[in-house]
């Protein structure tokens, strides 16, 4: 059953990933000089899963939905993260306008973001020209939409007002459960706390109560609270 958490857990492990300037030590998060656009992400995919694009994108700018789309890739399998994202084999994805095209395309593109949607974002370069990236949706909080994407060619956290017109809009995944505040999933988080992907403190906040019939979870472990949204805490 494909999980909104499990995406956004496995997004946030990247971040601090730097690209680097050719393949040696590409899994390395650290940079050795300076950032590039050789990354784990498109390597892998160009490697072990060579039939989802149509053209090798190992070391070629504009990788952020490569970044998303390798996220879904690993965390629920190849052919369950196709679905997820509407995707089809060989095509051209890579591209984060085609990418968010596609969503349109589909019916599941617009302004009403939930944690796991992929954000598509317009900047202005340097140059004039337009260009569009795409993140990760982990989090809303006060008018902000907290997000994961590549930025510069290094994997950040960024918050974002919900009314600045650099957001284009949200493409929603086809999960099972859609997040939204005051929805109750369980998500596995292994100690210690610092890589906690919400910013979320421990509260004495009780989380809701098992409904009957539903699996019991690990009362032992962490419940933390965070803007209306509960998640109770159980191992790896």
């Amino acid at each position: 059953m494909p999980y909104a958490s499990d995406i956004m857990t496995t997004l946030n492990n990247e971040v601090g990933y730097i690209g680097k300037q050719n393949n040696s030590n590409i899994d390395d998060k650290d940079s050795m000089g300076d950032s590039g656009s050789y990354t784990k992400y498109s390597y892998e995919i160009d490697t072990k899963y060579s039939n989802l694009y149509d053209q090798k994108r190992n070391g070629i700018p504009k990788w952020s939905a490569i970044f998303v789309q390798w996220g879904f890739i690993v965390t629920y399998g190849y052919e369950k993260a196709l679905d997820l994202l509407y995707l089809t084999e060989h095509n051209n994805m890579y591209d984060p306008e085609n990418f968010m095209n596609l969503f349109k395309n589909n019916g599941v593109f617009d302004n009403n973001p939930k944690p796991g949607d992929v954000i598509f974002i317009g900047s202005i370069r340097d140059d004039g020209q337009a260009e569009i990236s795409c993140g990760l949706v982990y989090k809303m909080s006060g008018g902000y939409v907290g997000i994961i994407q590549s930025a510069e060619d290094i994997i950040i956290q960024n918050s974002i007002d919900l009314n600045d017109p650099v957001i284009l809009g949200f493409g929603h995944p086809k999960f099972t459960n859609n997040v939204s505040e005051g929805d109750t999933l369980t998500i596995h988080v292994t100690p210690p706390y610092e890589s906690w992907p919400y910013d979320a403190l421990p509260s004495e906040t009780p989380a809701p109560e098992d409904e009957e019939g539903e699996e019991e979870h690990d009362h032992d472990a962490p419940v933390f609270r965070y803007n209306k949204l509960y998640f109770q805490t159980s191992g790896p």
